[in-house]
C-alpha cells in the first residue's frame, strides 16, 4: 500500500508489545447506525480480520521495539495515532495469525480499518469510534521506523543490543549472561556473516523467500547461526513488503497521521515505477459504497475487490508464487462487510432553526457537484484549483501497469475484471454525507476545518498541527494539536482551491456548517 519509499524515516514512534489472540477488549463507543444488521462476529473480524499481510512476528517487533530506543521511545503504540494502543489489546485494524515463511510465528500485520477509522473525543464519557474515519495512524511511519531497525540489527553496531533484546523477548527467564556471553565468542564469526551477507539475500533470488524453521530462531549456544536464520528472516519481512535492499531514499513529503501516497508507494513496489510526484492524500472514507460505480480520490477503480488485493499484496502478502499466497475468503469478507458501512452521524448537538438556513447555502453552493451522478462529479485540478498532484499521478501507464500486473496473478477465487482502474486526471466530488467526520479537508488533507475550507486559499493557514481527537463544534473539525506539523508548502500538500463559500458572510458561513452537521 504504501511503504518501500519511507523506510528511513526516522521520528519519535511508539509500538505495542505484547498482545496475544485472548485479548481484552476495548473500551469505546461505537454509533451501531454505521453496521445496519451487522453482527458482533463480523465487527471483530472488521477491527481484527486478516489480510494475509502480517510481516512482522511478534517477539521480533518486540525486539526491534527494545533494541530501537530513539525509534521507540515507549512501550505502546500511542505516538502512532492507533486507537487503544495498551500492551495487552490488539489495537484496532490490528492482526495476528501464525506464517510459515516467517519462521512459522505468530506474527502482525494490519488490515483496512487501523487507518480508516478513527475516534472523537466525547466530554464526560469514553471516546466516540468512528468507522471509516480516516485516523491519525502514521502507517508509513509505523512500517519505515520497523524496517529501518531491521537494517540497523544487520549491522556490526546494532546486532548485539538486537540479540540480547531477542532474546529477552524469547524467554524472559533466560540466562542473559549465558547468552551474551556466546555472543561473545562467536563476535567475529557474527560479524563475518553479516559482512558477508548484510541483506540476508545471499543464495536466494530477488523477490523469493527463504525456508525458516521455527527452531532456528531460538536462542541457543551457537548465535551466529541465529543471526543467520534472523538475517534471511529479515529479508522474507522486506520482501512481503516491497521493501528494497539496501533501503531507498524518503520522498521529499511525508504522509503523516491520517495520510498517504497509496498509488505511488504501490507503483514504486509493484511495477517498479518510481513516481514522478509526491501525491500523499488522505485515508478517504468508506461510507455508503454500494451504489457507487467508482471509488478513490479520482474516481479510479471500479472494483472493490480489487482494492482489497492491492491493499493486501502490499501490505504484507508477498506476490511470489504470482500471489498465491493471499487468502481470497479473508478479502471478500473485507469486501463485502466495508460495502455495507454507512455514513457516522454528528454525535453532538445541532441547531435545528440555523441549520434549515443554511440549507439554502447548500443547495446554491454545493449539491450542483457533490450530488451530481456517476462521472458528471469529476473535476479537474484546474476547475477547482487544488493540489494536481494526485489527480496526475494516476496516468494511462499507471494504469497500464496495474492491468498487466494484475493479469499476471494465480490467486484462487479471483479474477480482475478488464477496465477495473482508470486514469481520469480529475478529482471526484463524493457525497457529504457524514461530512464532519471527514475532517481534514480536500483530498490531501491539507485545511483543518469546514470554517477554514470556507475561506479564501490565501488566508487559510499554511502550517498546522495534526493528532488531536478534541472536536471544535463550530469550526468542525479537530483542533490544532498533535506532534506532526502539516506544512503546505511541502510538494503535494498544498491547500489552495475550492473557494466555494468565502464570498458568505460569517452567519452564513455558520448557518451552512449547522446544516452539514445534519447529513
Amino acid at each position: 500500500m504504501r511503504i518501500a519509499r519511507h523506510v528511513l524515516v526516522a521520528i519519535a514512534l511508539l509500538v505495542s508489545l505484547a498482545w496475544t489472540e485472548e485479548t481484552a477488549k476495548p473500551t469505546f463507543d461505537l454509533d451501531a447506525s454505521q453496521r445496519p444488521n451487522g453482527s458482533s462476529a463480523d465487527l471483530d473480524f472488521m477491527l481484527h480480520g486478516s489480510m494475509s499481510s502480517e510481516f512482522v512476528p511478534d517477539r521480533v517487533l518486540r525486539a526491534l521495539v527494545a533494541a530501537n530506543p530513539d525509534l521507540f521511545p515507549g512501550g505502546d503504540l500511542s505516538a502512532y495515532g492507533v486507537i487503544e494502543p495498551g500492551l495487552d489489546e490488539a489495537p484496532i485494524g490490528f492482526t495476528g495469525r501464525t506464517v510459515d515463511y516467517l519462521g512459522g510465528q505468530h506474527s502482525w500485520g494490519i488490515n483496512c480499518m487501523s487507518c480508516h477509522t478513527g475516534t472523537v473525543e466525547m466530554p464526560g464519557g469514553p471516546p466516540l469510534v468512528v468507522l471509516g474515519m480516516a485516523g491519525n495512524f502514521n502507517v508509513e511511519a509505523f512500517y519505515g521506523a520497523v524496517f529501518l531497525a531491521t537494517f540497523r540489527a544487520g549491522s556490526k553496531e546494532g546486532i548485539g543490543p538486537f540479540l540480547a533484546a531477542y532474546a529477552r523477548a524469547c524467554d524472559p527467564k533466560a540466562d542473559a549472561v549465558a547468552f551474551e556471553a556466546s555472543v561473545a565468542k562467536q563476535r567475529e564469526a557474527i560479524e563475518k556473516l553479516l559482512a558477508e551477507d548484510p541483506f540476508g539475500a545471499v543464495g536466494i533470488a530477488a523477490g523469493e523467500l527463504h525456508e525458516i524453521a521455527a527452531e532456528d530462531l531460538t536462542p541457543g549456544p551457537e548465535p551466529a547461526k541465529l543471526v543467520q536464520a534472523l538475517q534471511r528472516l529479515f529479508h522474507n519481512m522486506r520482501v512481503a513488503v516491497h521493501v528494497p535492499e539496501p533501503p531507498p531514499a524518503p520522498m521529499a513529503t511525508p504522509g503523516g497521521p491520517g495520510r498517504n501516497d497509496a498509488f505511488g508507494l504501490l507503483g514504486a513496489a509493484l511495477l517498479g515505477k518510481a513516481p514522478t510526484v509526491s501525491a500523499p492524500v488522505k485515508f478517504a472514507h468508506p461510507w455508503n459504497l454500494e451504489g457507487r460505480a467508482w471509488v478513490h480520490w479520482d474516481g479510479n477503480t471500479s472494483d472493490p475487490t480489487v482494492r482489497n488485493v492491492l491493499a493486501a499484496l502490499g501490505l504484507g502478502c508477498p506476490s511470489d508464487r504470482q500471489g498465491s499466497r493471499l487468502d481470497m475468503k479473508l478479502i471478500d469478507r473485507h469486501t463485502a462487510l466495508s460495502e455495507k458501512l454507512r455514513n457516522p452521524k454528528y454525535p453532538f448537538a445541532a441547531d435545528a432553526e440555523t441549520a434549515k438556513r443554511g440549507e439554502a447555502h447548500y443547495q446554491t453552493l454545493c449539491a450542483s457537484c457533490h450530488e451530481a451522478t456517476d462521472d458528471n462529479r469529476l473535476y479537474s485540478p484546474e476547475e477547482v484549483g487544488t493540489d494536481p498532484n494526485r489527480a496526475r499521478l494516476v496516468d494511462q501507464d499507471y494504469v497500464a501497469g496495474f492491468g498487466a500486473w494484475l493479469g499476471g496473478l494465480k490467486i484462487d477465487g479471483f479474477t480482475p475484471k478488464e477496465g477495473s482502474v482508470r486514469p481520469t486526471g480529475k478529482y471526484w466530488a463524493s457525497s457529504l454525507d457524514g461530512v464532519w467526520a471527514r475532517a481534514p479537508y480536500l483530498h490531501n488533507g491539507s485545511v483543518r476545518t469546514m470554517r477554514e475550507l470556507l475561506t479564501k486559499a490565501s488566508d487559510r493557514p499554511k502550517t498546522w498541527k495534526r493528532g488531536s481527537r478534541a472536536y471544535d463544534q463550530q469550526a468542525m473539525g479537530f483542533q490544532d494539536g498533535g506532534s506532526f506539523v502539516f506544512d503546505a508548502a511541502l510538494p503535494g500538500n498544498s491547500n489552495a482551491g475550492h473557494d466555494y463559500g468565502a464570498e458568505l458572510s460569517d452567519d452564513e458561513k455558520r448557518d451552512l456548517i449547522e446544516y452539514l452537521k445534519t447529513r
